[in-house]
């Protein structure tokens, strides 16, 4: 086995496992802080591990290990352990709003992380991995376009998202702490409002090259994209 093989086995493992430790130090911070603790709980959150970031991450393991040269595969890892980061400290700020108690600062810091991780989330659990469907590679080069704006669209959701002003959401009910007043606040609106828009019309791109790749072809990519559908 070369080196390069034995250090991308080794990086696919460092993703995994930093992924499955998020997620049970999630589980050792809820049953140490969450109260009331019900069964009700420890379900959605292991439905919510299972389904998105250890779900990904062992996607990502897999292929990665297997097909270390196509993209996808370390896409998934990614978005894997970028959907596990707030995990941990989840239970630490919600018990903290329950009992209506004072937020430090790396609790804002990880409340208003948590709101816009999603983002992230999408273009590299979705979109990006649908514009490499199948083969790791872009359909032409036209397509990077779509990965420009997808790349430019979370990087605006991210930063503006983080300084919006107003309540954070329903799910954490508190003013956002680094919400920008007045006319930087609307003009961070608008920016966000742009990348959201930029987001979106990736991800509609992303899909619509799906499609045009399945009906372009034939034999075993056509099987892979099958596949593909198969497990959306």
């Amino acid at each position: 086995m070369s080196t390069r093989t034995r250090s991308r086995g080794l990086l696919a493992w460092s993703l995994w496992l930093a992924t499955f430790g998020c997620c049970a130090a999630g589980l050792v911070v809820t049953l140490l802080l969450t109260r009331p603790l019900t069964l009700a709980v420890l379900a959605e959150g292991a439905a919510y591990a299972l389904a998105l970031p250890f779900g990904y991450a062992t996607i990502g393991l897999v292929l990665t290990l297997r097909r270390p040269a196509n993209p996808i595969g370390w896409l998934y890892a990614a978005s894997g352990l970028v959907g596990s980061l707030a995990i941990p400290l989840d239970p630490w700020v919600d018990q903290l709003i329950r009992d209506h108690r004072p937020l430090p600062l790396a609790a804002q810091l990880a409340a208003v992380a948590g709101e816009f991780l999603w983002a992230p989330i999408v273009v590299l659990a979705i979109t990006l991995p649908f514009l490499l469907l199948p083969d790791g590679h872009l359909r032409s080069r036209r397509w990077r376009g779509v990965v420009a704006a997808s790349v430019t669209g979370v990087t605006m959701v991210l930063g503006f998202g983080s300084v919006l002003p107003g309540q954070l959401s329903e799910q954490t009910p508190i003013a956002n702490p680094f919400g920008l007043a007045g006319t930087a606040g609307t003009v961070a609106t608008m920016l966000f409002a742009t990348g959201l828009a930029l987001h979106v019309a990736s991800l509609l791109a992303a899909l619509a090259c799906v499609v045009l790749r399945f009906r372009a072809s034939s034999g075993v990519e056509r099987q892979q994209l099958r596949w593909v559908a198969a497990g959306a």
